[in-house]
């Protein structure tokens, strides 16, 4: 099968020829069977009837909004959960003796912290073991480096620990793992949003991994919430929403909007935020002279009350690192950080806090929140003292602001007391706004506060940025997604290796412009070579 896969410099969505299509496929080469599948937990039935097939040298692309039960379909996949009713075949045998037979990225990805690569990778398949039964380190080393080396990343060590890894290494690496069985005969993948915090550049390299397994004969069940990357890459489409399957269709035949409206069961509004006059004259919430510290040198931009800034690269340029340093989490090598008017040297987040300043982290789940702590408790674990009164907390005026924010935001279940790991990724993004939002914040950071949210949970968070924004604190947004960057902000301050490569506004500030000033110069060299 011939294909070709680009992404242009202007635009997030894939540019695929295909010549010829696993649609075409026979109907009965499944890899996958799932027939009338009920899952119910608690009192929700989650599941509903639900039948789809993933054939063989097939993409086949599961949607829906947060909540729709695909991480519920794919837990019963993984044997994490036994449905109710229905039955699963792999490659034409029950789930339970077939289970071996699919490799799944799941979209926690699944990494322990303590392990290093290696050991990461030989999780489930097992160590190769000498006459003694003594490791062979070394092979395992270079088997796992020819692995990342095949995914377009060798410069990842096989022996570094997982906790050093940054967000777009770990996804490869819970990638390398999985396709490591595809070696072994597995024919099955389960790719669970694998995109999420993957910049553009880095999502490539995955679709042409994809495009080269679909060759191969493998099937492959992809969850993402990117909707054109899925329109571009995916055969067949099938949607979930409120537990059941509402269409499967090929994707040719699907649009944006169609598929937007099938996902949701209703139309969204645009993210575009008009600009206002008065964002220029009002005064400046925080500015960064010269800024340097791990990976940045000589930050140089600023932020308004009511602006929101955009702060936009590809991976490695060092938007994290500036957000680490405004809020204390990293050492200021030099340079003035300036907030309210006064320069700043906060020795530790919590300082940052206090002062009015709340941080969106990237990785909710390491950084941003406590997965076995309720939905309440972590909304309100940024500060506790209004519910304090003479040394003891009232566990009522919690309960009662929980249920306003609850409510406020949309969160769903609506359930204070309900464990916050088991929400879906974006009601638990939207608590984690929740969680600073009820501090009216002088300066709202977020770090990729889209990723794994379904487009009508990301126009619940943006119009929250929007609403703060609206209420005279600053905002400085850093996202990977160029074309939201351009319709949000007021401003956005592109950075190309650790130094800001342009400042965009007005008829400039467009996913094009982003992504150009974005790329390197060594990269544009490259692209314009005959």
């Amino acid at each position: 099968m011939d294909h070709e896969l680009s992404v242009s410099p202007g635009t997030s969505r894939l540019s695929i020829d295909q010549h010829a299509g696993p649609s075409e496929a026979a109907d009965d080469d499944r890899l996958l069977d799932i027939d009338g599948l009920c899952k119910t937990l608690g009192r929700n039935m989650v599941l509903n009837g639900v039948s789809m097939t993933v054939r063989a040298g097939e993409v086949h692309a599961l949607m829906g909004g947060n909540g729709a039960g695909k991480s519920t379909l794919i837990k019963c996949l993984s044997g994490y959960w036994r449905a109710d009713a229905g039955t699963i075949l792999v490659d034409g045998s029950p789930l339970e003796p077939a289970a071996k037979k699919i490799a799944f990225v799941q979209q926690d990805l699944g990494l322990i912290a303590d392990l290093n690569v290696v050991e990461n990778t030989c999780l489930g398949r097992g160590f190769e073991t000498g006459r003694l039964g003594r490791i062979r380190w070394r092979r395992e080393a270079d088997r796992v480096h020819e692995l990342l080396a095949d995914l377009g990343h060798p410069d990842i060590d096989p022996l570094a620990m997982a906790s050093t890894l940054d967000p777009v290494e770990r996804t490869v690496v819970a990638i390398a793992r999985a396709t490591q069985s595809l070696r072994e005969g597995v024919r099955l993948l389960v790719l669970d949003e694998p995109t999420a915090a993957l910049p553009v550049d880095e999502a490539q390299r995955l679709f042409e991994t994809i495009l080269r397994l679909r060759a191969s004969g493998v099937g492959m069940l992809y969850v993402s919430h990117h909707i054109g990357q899925v329109l571009d890459l995916a055969d067949r489409i099938s949607v979930l929403r409120d537990g059941e399957l509402v269409e499967t269709a090929p994707a040719s035949s699907m649009t944006d909007s169609h598929l937007i409206t099938t996902m949701l069961g209703r139309e969204v509004e645009s993210l575009q935020r008009e600009a206002s006059s008065e964002v220029s004259t009002s005064p400046t919430v925080l500015e960064l002279d010269l800024v340097c510290g791990p990976r940045v040198n000589d930050i140089t931009f600023d932020v308004r009350a009511g602006e929101i800034v955009g702060l936009a690269g590809l991976q490695g340029a060092g938007c994290t690192e500036v957000a680490e340093l405004i809020f204390g989490a990293a050492a200021l090598r030099s340079g003035t950080i300036a907030f309210r008017g006064e320069a700043v040297r906060f020795s530790h987040p919590a300082d940052a806090v206090a002062a009015g300043i709340a941080l969106v982290t990237e990785d909710r789940h390491g950084d941003g929140s406590f997965l076995d702590l309720t939905v309440g408790e972590n909304i309100v674990a940024a500060d506790l003292r209004r519910f304090a009164r003479f040394r003891a907390l009232s566990a009522r005026r919690e309960r009662a602001e929980v249920a306003g924010l609850i409510d406020r935001f949309g969160i769903s279940p609506a359930q204070g007391n309900r464990r916050f790991g088991t929400l879906s990724g974006g009601n638990q993004q939207k608590a984690i706004m929740a969680k600073w939002m009820r501090l009216q914040p002088h300066l709202l950071i977020c770090d990729q506060p889209d990723v794994g949210v379904d487009i009508g949970a990301k126009q619940a968070i943006y119009a929250t940025i929007r609403e703060l924004a609206e209420g005279g604190s600053a905002v400085l947004v850093i996202s990977n997604q160029f074309d939201d960057l351009a319709e949000l902000c007021d401003r956005v301050v592109v950075l190309r290796d650790g130094r800001v490569a342009a400042v965009l506004a007005g008829t400039e500030l467009t996913e094009h412009e982003i992504s150009k000033a974005s790329v390197s110069r060594r990269s544009l060299a490259v692209e314009a070579a005959p």
